[in-house]
């Protein structure tokens, strides 16, 4: 059984995909009139982060997470294990500046900041907004006063 698009809907997503083909056509060719050195560093800037993200942060996180997921109470464990991915991905993006990776004498331009001060501003921030959406959670799950009361939304969230 096939499902029928208005034909709005149909033509838009051929000029989407159209669009995407010739983009996809215009990069080969510049490709194309690359020397292999140029094709290797783009490369490397490309794949080299996905392959290090996959292989280095996302199993510290994972096993933290899980860490933490038997440890903490369920109000609070979503809010810890995003925060704990957030700040493992802004680590990670903030390290050639964190280590001064590109740092030259003659431009004191470059890399002119502190970037120890910076990263420690985002993760508090981080560490704020998901607090409060931890302590968000945890007014929402709190047993009502007075008599009990079952079947209560509030009650029976278990995320």
């Amino acid at each position: 059984m096939t499902t029928r698009h208005p034909r709005g809907e149909t033509v838009l997503r051929v000029a989407i995909g159209g669009v995407g083909v010739l983009t996809l056509g215009w990069g080969l060719w510049l490709m194309a009139h690359q020397s292999l050195s140029d094709l290797l560093s783009a490369g490397a800037w490309f794949v080299g982060p996905a392959v290090l993200s996959d292989l280095l942060l996302l199993p510290i996180v994972a096993v933290i997470g899980a860490a933490l997921t038997r440890h903490l109470h369920p109000w609070v464990r979503l809010p810890a294990q995003v925060a704990l991915a957030v700040i493992g991905i802004l680590t990670f993006i903030a390290l050639p500046f964190l280590t001064g990776l590109g740092k030259q004498q003659d431009n004191p331009s470059l890399l002119n900041r502190n970037y120890p001060l910076g990263l420690a501003v985002y993760i508090l921030l981080i560490l704020i907004v998901t607090g409060g959406w931890a302590l968000r959670r945890r007014r929402a799950l709190r047993p009502l006063p007075g008599p009990a009361r079952h079947g209560h939304p509030a009650q029976d969230v278990t995320w």
